[in-house]
């Protein structure tokens, strides 16, 4: 094999699997229907979502078995809460494995994101998304 391919192939292969690492993402409105575009990024374990207004959410995500607010059980919390439980992790009732809280740098929207992996349908990703304004996605990547 000639010497000058050895250093372009290594490139390509380091490329191929950071590209590997991101998945794209799709929130549809569930009363309008209009679709929002995102990203997942492994590397940085981040989340960004792209507003209609051109607004960009982002925030790191965590595995949902981190939960901010444990039970009073397990500890004292402190701080309680949100009353209306947006900003408190992942609901009762909704099956997830990763969960964002997404802000806005310029505005005080904010999103949470809560992302299932189903292995079962060929590895598809599922979700749901809502926003403290109350709009509610459908999330797929």
């Amino acid at each position: 094999m000639n010497r000058n391919k050895i250093p372009f192939l290594i490139f390509m292969l380091i490329g191929f699997l950071m590209t590997g690492c991101t998945s794209h993402l799709k929130l549809k409105n569930l009363d309008s229907g209009h679709t929002l575009k995102g990203r997942y990024d492994n590397v940085y374990k981040e989340i960004t979502v792209v507003m209609p207004d051109g607004d960009i959410l982002t925030g790191k995500y965590r595995p949902v078995t981190e939960n901010p607010y444990p039970s009073e059980k397990e500890f004292k919390l402190p701080d309680p809460p949100p009353r209306s439980g947006f900003g408190s992790g992942v609901p009762h009732g909704i099956r997830a494995d990763v969960y964002a809280l997404l802000r806005s740098e310029k505005t005080d929207l904010m999103m949470e994101v809560f992302l299932g992996y189903d292995s079962f349908k060929g590895g598809d990703g599922y979700g749901f998304a809502r926003t403290n304004d109350k709009r509610s996605y459908k999330v797929t990547y």
